[in-house]
């Protein structure tokens, strides 16, 4: 449990994995530290490197900031072969965010494929929720539900929680694409109080088109501005 250990049990690299995982679990929205500042800390290096890059990734695609997303897969690059899959998960959603189901579900199936043939059970997970986003942007609603629930149900079953509710996510999306508002918000609305706060800016943007009101936040963020925009505007 990374998440629980200090910087006197880790080296830099597997300490920032901690920290990210510490502000992906805190119900408080963190700042989150540019690449480059966390590619200049001295040993950070590995596979430790890595993962910390790709949840910096994460990080910034619930934040939906697309150019902190570009700079986590540059920098991903420099490691070669170690950080294919990393580089692979983070472009798809870098798709899937610039609207190009096509090219997200490709790279979800990529990722599944490479993965289940490395017997690497987080990365099968990460390909098909990927996989299963870019069919909900790019393919027909009833279709991209049974995907969706495939990759929730796989989530759950390897306790994968940062899948899991990035499924979240995309369940209560496809409910309402498939005329299932009441049931998207639900959906929604149980991720959003059992998630951190770096997921609550996406989540409260489906609870808000599912037709429900999501919850007052004391320190919006520029996402969350928007969506409260539109809400009043409306």
């Amino acid at each position: 449990n990374l998440a629980g250990l200090t910087g006197a049990d880790l080296g830099p690299a597997w300490t920032q994995v901690a920290e990210a995982l510490r502000c992906l679990a805190s119900r408080e929205v963190r700042d989150r530290p540019a690449v480059v500042a966390v590619r200049a800390k001295d040993g950070f290096d590995g596979p430790g490197a890595v993962q910390a890059l790709e949840l910096l990734g994460l990080r910034s695609l619930l934040a939906l900031d697309r150019v902190a997303l570009e700079e986590s897969i540059e920098a991903l690059v420099d490691f070669g072969e170690d950080g294919n899959e990393a580089q692979l998960h983070l472009s798809g959603w870098l798709a899937y965010l610039q609207g190009d189901g096509e090219s997200a579900q490709e790279c979800g199936q990529d990722l599944e494929a490479r993965s289940r043939a490395r017997g690497q059970s987080m990365g099968v997970v990460q390909g098909a929720v990927l996989a299963a986003a870019g069919l909900l942007s790019s393919g027909s609603p009833p279709e991209a539900l049974q995907q969706v629930r495939r990759a929730a149900r796989m989530a759950q079953s390897e306790r994968l929680w940062t899948s899991n509710f990035l499924a979240g996510i995309l369940l209560a999306r496809a409910r309402r694409m498939n005329g299932q508002a009441y049931l998207a918000a639900r959906v929604a609305s149980a991720c959003r109080s059992a998630s951190g706060g770096e997921w609550a800016a996406w989540l409260d943007w489906e609870i808000f088109f599912a037709g429900s009101t999501p919850c007052v936040m004391e320190h919006p963020r520029p996402i969350d501005k928007a969506r409260m925009g539109v809400a009043a505007w409306l």
